[in-house]
């Protein structure tokens, strides 16, 4: 899956066709993608890894000690991303700024199975922009599965059963896993306030 990563990465002409939200534009434009890969985990940083996610860790240090997070289908106009696996030293912020959503939860609330990964789930990624985050769940009913954090209306589902299969998806069919996520992902052609949204994604060999 790593090398799958990477090979994606690489391809130097990368595009989403867009058509602009809500009706603005009838035209299609076309924006140019790019994919920024961080620089690999230092050893301490996988320690931490495998200290915080014990039996869920191995997918996670595979992808780690290559590159400490990523930004995925990124806008070659703005500051526009499709996807992001954070930094190591950023999932405890993010935790906590996914948990803030659940402060109006009360304690019963957040003992039914829905939410019983809140607690101790590692928030590793996010969709840029939108206050939707990708947690980890280390307990619950869908311990080490990828749960989708969504704050429109509190209703986390899951994602995927596994980090590779969350970048398989996100790989194989962005354009589709946009769209599900939510849409938040809006593309500029740097000269109007049109926001673009993807429907096909090509790529130039």
């Amino acid at each position: 899956m790593i090398s799958k990563v990477r090979d994606i990465c690489n391809e130097k002409k990368q595009y989403f066709v867009c058509e602009g939200a809500g009706g603005k534009s009838d035209k299609r434009f076309t924006a140019g993608i790019l994919h920024k890969l961080n620089q690999p985990c230092n050893s301490k940083e996988l320690e931490y890894i495998k200290s915080i996610l014990g039996n869920f860790s191995h997918q996670f240090m595979e992808f780690y000690k290559n590159y400490n997070g990523a930004l995925l289908f990124c806008d070659s106009l703005s500051d526009t991303a499709g996807f992001e696996l954070a930094p190591v030293a950023d999932w405890e912020r993010l935790g906590e700024e996914m948990r803030a959503w659940y402060d109006l939860l009360d304690d019963e609330e957040r003992e039914i199975d829905e939410f019983d990964w809140l607690n101790d789930g590692i928030t590793f990624g996010q969709v840029p922009h939108s206050g939707n985050y990708f947690v980890l769940a280390l307990s619950g009913s869908n311990k080490g599965k990828i749960i989708y954090s969504d704050h429109d209306g509190l209703e986390p589902t899951v994602y995927a059963d596994s980090l590779f299969e969350f970048l398989e998806k996100i790989i194989s069919n962005p354009v589709n896993e946009i769209e599900h996520l939510g849409c938040y992902a809006r593309y500029s052609d740097g000269k109007t306030n049109i926001q673009w949204i993807p429907i096909q994604y090509l790529v130039n060999r």
